[in-house]
């Protein structure tokens, strides 16, 4: 029944994208992108990054711009045509499909692993981030960005923020999201048990684009946390 459960989930998430990915091309989120992208940015040229859950490749293209060897994988067919039209000049940058948890991504390890707004997704953060970690060179970094607790925290039909598992995240016409929300002693938890060190945390308000969708269930715009950056080191 688990992994039942597992694969219904996985393709909720990829049909989900597969209908949001028109709208997911037209938003950049640079509010909040200058800010997580910085520890990668200040990498040396012609690193290699794997961007986990790419979508339509709006990260990826700021890093393959700035010189950077980039692999993209993302579970939505849709997402993924979108992010190789947008990334087609840059011969050194790779979109595939598939699931960054369980994909064969081959022996050579990545200078850094970025993970924005999909580590959700997953039901165990736990084994995705030892995943991600073993993917990394010895002194690589991981950057995690998520929803913040609090914020789940603030549209939870409780407001109970120790109530950690799956939620449906209700986004008006454009449907309803399956994620995970998890407390920030889990985040934090599963980090170290993958061996990795957290470096920084950052928190982010909202931006206007995602309080104009994510976040129009909160009516306190810029008084809260809304997305969280963890950087790690290997």
């Amino acid at each position: 029944m688990e992994l039942r459960l597992e694969q219904n989930l996985k393709l909720s998430v990829v049909e989900c994208y597969n209908r949001l990915a028109g709208m997911y091309s037209q938003r950049t989120r640079p509010e909040i992108r200058d800010r997580y992208l910085k520890p990668l940015l200040a990498l040396p040229a012609g690193a290699r990054i794997l961007d986990a859950g790419c979508g339509t490749g709006h990260d990826a293209l700021v890093l393959a711009e700035a010189g950077y060897s980039v692999k993209g994988i993302d579970l939505s067919p849709a997402m993924c045509a979108i992010a190789r039209k947008n990334l087609a000049k840059f011969p050194a940058v790779e979109v595939v499909e598939g699931d960054s948890e369980s994909a064969q991504l081959g022996d050579a390890r990545f200078d850094a692993v970025l993970s924005a707004l999909e580590i959700f997704h997953h039901d165990d953060p736990e084994t995705t981030l030892k995943k991600y970690a073993d993917l990394l060179r010895a002194g690589g970094i991981l950057v995690v960005v998520t929803n913040h607790p609090v914020r789940n925290m603030l549209i939870h039909p409780e407001n109970d923020y120790f109530a950690e598992g799956l939620v449906w995240e209700d986004w008006g016409e454009q449907g309803k999201v399956p994620k995970f929300h998890w407390t920030l002693r889990t985040y934090i938890s599963a980090i170290k048990r993958a061996n990795l060190r957290i470096t920084a945390i950052e928190e982010h308000q909202p931006s206007r684009d995602l309080a104009a969708v994510q976040d129009s269930a909160v009516t306190i715009r810029a008084a809260y946390p809304s997305l969280i950056t963890f950087i790690c080191q290997k």
